[in-house]
């Protein structure tokens, strides 16, 4: 059952069918049209388990469309995991020395060899004729390899709502596979604070397998697809927002959502592959990116080295709207950031007919010779709108009268066309499924894109720069890739002024993983640009606040 709120009683998206059901609670009757409650329909998080009860539930997507592609920056071949060709004198009486001393002493730079390594090493020697590759991290070996096998790496980018990940041939950088999967934690909540509160009151463990165990689905699914072994992959560069990488490593996030909002760790973390139970070669580590702040994570870090920012010279805005809204800007050679409480409005939760990127998705929504038309994803019949859609509809609703400058949805103010679509609960695209707006909605609409454009505009304000100087602005993640600009534009969320230098690049962060996976520079580059981007922190700002409700309104 989709709990979007944590099982809270505040989204109304647990529904389920129950055919013998008592009277509705409150919370319920407010959450809920007076049709669907006459059909039995309850959540399931506020109505309780009782003998005799026969219950249904609504069919979850098991499909869903996540943006993969992405970034624009490319880096230097130079991954941090290599093969380094050997060829050893067979030893000898004179020659005491041991398999591991004979082996580090003719490779250039490793003086240490890992355990799987080592267990191994004097049967591979033997067999192989003293001939062979090491794989090679640091001053680790990690693997005594022979010509035909190949050295593999894998980065994931884990978001709150999507998981995606790929698999690269560290020798040639090529990419073998790619994969995008629900996150499973979805279930504790749609949002980071749902899921701290889950694991401030269980432990982080549950949440911890549930995205370890989707993490190696992944992994397996792709060297199934390129036809290679798991065993073959000796690193795993992973990125997320600071909460999900605490999660991934089974560490409680529960500080970070209490001022004044402390992680556990912000730095760049490297954990063996076998401590965290994935499948992957034994002597395979888990690099975990550096986080800037509580709020802003590997994620945000890895964005910026994909769209160049710790290079640029020129001032460039990188936004990341999805559940949570992060924001960059590189100004005068420095790099300033910060995240806005946006919600997840722009991924379905929140929003009484939303849903996520999945079939049946309203997702474009237009006038068309003088006619109200909608798309939906796949073509499938409507099931609810998910972020693109909602943009574009509220856009419509602004542009012909039917929601004021206040976000008040207006029928009578509302252009003849659009009239028929309303009653006195709401705006309906589809008036047989309730597929549409209620005014709660609207509000909603506005906490996100208000949060959003006021953490612009506060970012700017600190970095004495203006709107007009801005050269290119970036949008990040998969909402930003499929969002018309135009209607974002008209509903406020991105100021109409930077529309001609806004440039989509998909699944920046997960393009930033993938360089770091390949180039040892990109690695230290994501240390330096953690360590020396400026948080700001809006929580305690008036100017912020002051923002927000000026950017509440549509104008």
């Amino acid at each position: 059952v989709a709990a979007p709120c944590g099982g809270n009683g505040r989204c109304g998206k647990c529904l389920v069918l129950v055919h013998n059901p008592k009277k509705p609670c409150a919370q319920e009757e407010r959450l809920l049209g007076g049709a669907q409650l006459a059909q039995g329909w309850r959540l399931a998080c506020l109505t309780a388990v009782f003998d005799g009860m026969r219950v249904e539930t609504r069919e979850m997507p098991a499909d869903m469309k996540i943006a993969v592609d992405g970034g624009l920056y490319q880096a230097q071949l130079d991954a941090p995991v290599k093969a380094q060709a050997f060829a050893l004198a067979p030893p000898q009486l004179h020659d005491q020395r041991s398999d591991a001393r004979r082996l580090l002493d003719a490779l250039d730079g490793p003086h240490n060899i890992a355990l799987p390594a080592q267990r191994k090493l004097p049967q591979v020697l033997r067999q192989a004729g003293y001939a062979g590759r090491a794989v090679v991290c640091a001053d680790t070996v990690l693997d005594v390899i022979d010509g035909a096998r190949r050295v593999l790496g894998v980065a994931v980018d884990i978001g709150t709502t999507t998981l995606a990940a790929y698999l690269l041939d560290l020798a040639t950088g090529e990419q073998l596979a790619a994969d995008a999967a629900l996150n499973p934690q979805k279930v504790r909540g749609d949002d980071v604070i749902s899921r701290c509160d889950h694991a401030r009151q269980d432990g982080p463990d549950e949440m911890m397998k549930m995205v370890l165990d989707a993490v190696g689905a992944m992994v397996e699914r792709m060297c199934r697809s390129a036809g290679v072994s798991s065993d073959e992959v000796y690193q795993m560069a992973v990125v997320g927002n600071t909460v999900m990488l605490h999660l991934f490593a089974g560490v409680s996030p529960e500080h970070i959502a209490q001022a004044p909002f402390i992680p556990a760790w912000a730095d760049a973390w490297r954990i063996d592959a076998a401590t965290l139970g994935l499948a992957i070669n034994p002597a395979g580590e888990v690099l975990l990116l550096p986080c800037i702040a509580g709020y802003v994570g590997a994620d945000t870090v890895a964005a910026i080295l994909s769209c160049g920012l710790h290079e640029k010279k020129e001032q460039a805005l990188l936004i990341d709207i999805g559940t949570n809204g992060e924001i960059a800007l590189c100004a005068h050679g420095k790099i300033y950031t910060c995240s806005t409480a946006a919600g997840p409005a722009f991924e379905g939760a929140h929003i009484r007919c939303g849903v996520g990127s999945v079939p049946g998705a309203i997702n474009t929504v237009g006038m068309h010779e003088g006619k109200l038309r909608f798309t939906t994803i796949d073509n499938q019949p409507p099931c609810g709108i998910c972020g693109s859609g909602l943009v574009d509809l509220a856009a419509l609703l602004i542009e012909q009268g039917a929601v004021d400058e206040t976000g008040m949805l207006d029928a009578d103010g509302a252009a003849q066309a659009l009239r028929p679509y309303f009653d006195d609960e709401g705006f309906w695209l589809d008036a047989d499924a309730r597929i549409g707006l209620v005014q709660r909605d609207i509000r909603e609409l506005q906490l996100a894109k208000g949060a959003i454009a006021a953490g612009i505009q506060v970012l700017l304000h600190e970095a004495g720069v203006t709107l007009d100087e801005l050269e290119h602005v970036y949008l990040a993640g998969g909402f930003g890739t499929y969002l018309d600009q135009r209607n974002a534009g008209i509903i406020g969320l991105i100021p109409r002024t930077l529309l001609g230098s806004t440039r989509a690049v998909g699944n920046a962060a997960g393009a930033g993983a993938r360089a770091v996976l390949l180039s040892r520079a990109m690695e230290e580059a994501a240390r330096q640009v953690a360590r020396e981007a400026c948080y700001v922190e809006l929580s305690a700002r008036s100017d912020f606040q002051d923002a927000f409700m000026d950017h509440m309104f549509f104008t």
